[in-house]
């Protein structure tokens, strides 16, 4: 199965502008720009800038400029299904002056890529000579403010009828490039191959559907192509389960036809630890068993380890929320009684966030709870008896809260994008 592996690698700023020109309703019938936008999404690494507008006789903002992450996603994948085929002419120029906005000088930390997609010729009147007055503003003046704040632009042409010549000569006299999709179906594989040139993603090498991942990495991507009627994308980690759209575990899936992009992040790590009371439980008899559920109400079934003084397990959280650790035990009481006990369950604070730097293991925490069970029937009379088994070690909690608290005000400082574009709105 052909794929490949992505990581961020500086600030890049990409601005996308998409032809919704009737003319699509011929070149792109069923629409397939949403599901080859939304995989551009998708792989626009965190922290970039990026926005994206549609064109036809007027520019409308799409997806308001800022910076990516999650929620600027969500708008985005919103913004594809607005795509549409309805717009009576094909302002390039225009287009192209719209997107470029914020741009008035060069910015040499900053990679600026416009992906461009259309499938027609410069037309803004049914006057011809205005249409030739157009082009050739693009081919003199346009080009040159493009060069001038060093902005690449990658055209895709999506039909034969498009105007070659114009694209190849922006992509060439720009630095990108120049593609035509033969089909609509093309323009996944078209978008992916532009994302590629513009943003240049470290990447490993897939091979006999296998690859290795240094420890240090904190977030890899990986876009796996399907075939029409393949099977679902399953991944198998060398330590666990195998993860599947269905049971993702710490990874993000986002699928659509002819593609799986999944997003695997480095995990805020839970030490549990759950041992006997000597004088009230046998060590060895003692039996766990751990059911996770996440904020966001999934749950997962955890693997614990039996050691000489219990059973411990590694938790690896995946999602800002309250956790819940469904903890049940089997044992033999000192008295020789077999019991069962449902423990309840116990929070636990999951944190994600983008690491900046590298920090050293924190110390573990142990959090001691303590119960009774009675002498003559072996049962548990009140519920604050269940507590007197076991002690629950939850590694990091202390540690945690504190970072969910500085992360959030950080959050917050942070949510501005740097830089707004006005929104034109249906007639600019």
């Amino acid at each position: 199965m052909p794929g490949i592996l992505l990581a961020a690698a500086k600030y890049d700023d990409i601005r996308i502008v998409v032809d919704v020109s009737g003319s699509m309703k011929k070149t792109d019938p069923l629409n397939l720009r949403i599901p080859a936008l939304k995989l551009l999404n998708g792989l626009i690494p965190n922290g970039s800038r990026a926005g994206v507008r549609t064109f036809g006789r007027y520019v409308n903002m799409t997806v308001k400029w800022g910076r990516v992450d999650d929620a600027w996603r969500k708008r985005a994948d919103r913004g594809a299904d607005q795509i549409h085929s309805n717009g009576l002419f094909t302002n390039i120029e225009k287009a192209l002056a719209r997107v470029s906005q914020g741009w008035e000088k060069s910015d040499p930390d900053t990679r600026r890529n416009i992906i461009l997609l259309t499938d027609g010729k410069v037309d803004i009147s049914r006057d011809s000579e205005k249409n030739k007055l157009s082009r050739e503003n693009i081919l003199t003046d346009s080009i040159q403010k493009l060069k001038l704040v060093s902005v690449k632009v990658h055209a895709v042409a999506l039909s034969k009828n498009t105007d070659e010549v114009l694209l190849k000569r922006i992509a060439l006299e720009t630095g990108g490039s120049f593609e035509i999709a033969e089909t609509a179906q093309q323009l996944q594989k078209l978008f992916f191959k532009m994302f590629e040139r513009a943003t240049k993603p470290d990447s490993v090498r897939l091979e006999d559907n296998q690859f290795v991942i240094d420890k240090s990495i904190k977030e890899m991507t990986l876009l796996i192509f399907r075939q029409p009627g393949s099977k679902h994308t399953l991944l198998y980690p060398p330590e666990s389960n195998a993860i599947s759209a269905g049971k993702p575990g710490n990874s993000v899936w986002r699928s659509d036809d002819g593609y799986d992009l999944i997003t695997i992040k480095k995990p805020g790590n839970y030490a549990l630890s759950i041992k006997a009371r000597e004088e009230y439980l046998h060590p060895e008899s003692l039996i766990a068993t751990v059911r996770l559920e996440a904020p966001d109400g999934t749950g997962q079934d955890i693997i614990m380890e039996q050691s000489s003084v219990g059973w411990t397990a590694n938790i690896k959280t995946f999602q800002n929320g309250i956790y819940q650790a469904l903890i049940h035990i089997n044992g033999e009481t000192a008295t020789g009684k077999n019991i069962q006990l449902n423990l309840g369950k116990f929070p636990l604070l999951g944190v994600y966030r983008e690491a900046v730097v590298k920090e050293p293991d924190p110390a573990v925490k142990e959090i001691e709870l303590v119960a009774e069970i009675t002498e003559d029937t072996g049962t548990i009379d009140q519920p604050d008896w269940i507590l007197t088994a076991i002690i629950v070690g939850l590694a990091n909690f202390g540690l945690i809260l504190g970072g969910f608290v500085a992360w959030f005000i950080w959050r917050r400082k942070k949510s501005a994008p740097e830089l707004t574009l006005e929104d034109e709105g249906v007639n600019a």
